[in-house]
């Protein structure tokens, strides 16, 4: 709320649709003035005072929304972000933003962990994650709360929402299964595959490696989310796939990242082992460093996550295991 002093009052100041209203509370006392001001921004929402605003639609500010902060976005983002949408408008489209409450945000999250994955890979389709519906809220408050800086409303309705716990939801390429997937690749896949399981990269972050620029130091460069760079080690085994990729194709991989993913999908499906799928490479990697005694810590800058706390959602049960292991160890000793 915008309050200002001027001499011994303070004065409530809000811009609406571009134009700066002022007006004074009365009162020098700092708390008076707040509840004061509070029922002034009811009259200015019903319109008692001649201020009228124009909430848009949620709808219409989907689409300021995404003409204004999308570009800055990667494609890719873009589009999961344009998913999201998708299932939220029917909900929420034609109600203005200041008639949504956060009763009307609980009920679509409710909603959405009743929908069923798209997945054609499975053959039994089954119910979205967790961690996909607490994506999909966080994306819808930050939509929201750009409503809010631009001072179309005065509280977020997904701020205060309890967050329900992720339940990370992650496949893994045990040792008999890659065998067999490895059994039904062509050399190009299966070099591929090892490339993957070595560095724990994601797949955009595979696709956009130049062998001539971002191999050095022994390690490969790549710029991942949010544009932030990092080097990954290269183990012999990952070397000898890139040299050996470099030396049958002139390139590495940068098929259609649909094209990848289908062809892990469909090897998985010949080899008759669960779906695979480029991320599940990545969290393979992640489960076998740990369980070899590598320190989350590190497993965390190799991945590329935001914080310790992200790696810790993924391989939480491992900690669980790894801390019991070690404290057994120490007290046999005592």
């Amino acid at each position: 709320m915008g309050l200002r002093r001027r001499g011994d009052i303070w004065f409530l100041r809000k811009v609406i649709d571009g134009r700066r209203y002022e007006r004074s509370t009365g009162f020098s006392d700092l708390k008076a003035a707040r509840r004061r001001a509070a029922e002034i921004e009811v009259e200015l929402r019903s319109g008692t005072l001649g201020w009228t605003t124009a909430c848009p639609t949620f709808a219409d500010w989907w689409k300021t929304y995404e003409r204004t902060h999308a570009p800055s976005k990667r494609p890719r983002t873009q589009a999961r972000d344009r998913g999201t949408i998708a299932h939220a408008l029917p909900h929420f489209g034609a109600k203005r933003l200041d008639a949504i409450r956060q009763s009307d945000c609980i009920n679509y999250l409710h909603k959405r962990r009743q929908a069923v994955a798209a997945n054609p890979g499975r053959k039994n389709p089954q119910r979205i994650s967790e961690g996909t519906v607490q994506r999909e809220r966080r994306f819808l408050q930050a939509v929201f709360q750009r409503a809010v800086e631009d001072e179309l409303l005065e509280r977020n309705p997904w701020r205060g929402i309890e967050r329900a716990p992720d339940a990370v939801r992650a496949r893994l390429l045990l040792p008999d299964a890659e065998a067999a997937i490895r059994a039904v690749l062509s050399p190009r896949f299966q070099r591929f595959l090892t490339f993957m399981l070595q560095t724990g990269l994601r797949l955009e972050e595979c696709r956009s490696i130049d062998s001539a620029r971002d191999f050095r130091d022994g390690c490969v460069h790549v710029v991942g989310k949010f544009g932030k760079p990092r080097a990954v080690p290269l183990t012999l085994v990952a070397q000898k796939a890139v040299d050996d990729q470099l030396a049958a194709d002139g390139r590495l991989w940068r098929q259609n990242p649909q094209r990848l993913r289908d062809v892990l999908a469909t090897a998985a499906k010949r080899a008759g082992t669960d779906h695979l799928s480029p991320h599940d490479l990545r969290h393979t990697f992640g489960h076998r460093w740990l369980v070899a005694g590598g320190d989350i810590y590190t497993l965390g800058k190799l991945l590329g996550h935001s914080s310790v706390t992200v790696t810790e959602q993924h391989y939480a049960h491992l900690l669980k295991e790894d801390l019991a292991s070690k404290m057994m160890a120490v007290m046999a000793t005592r």
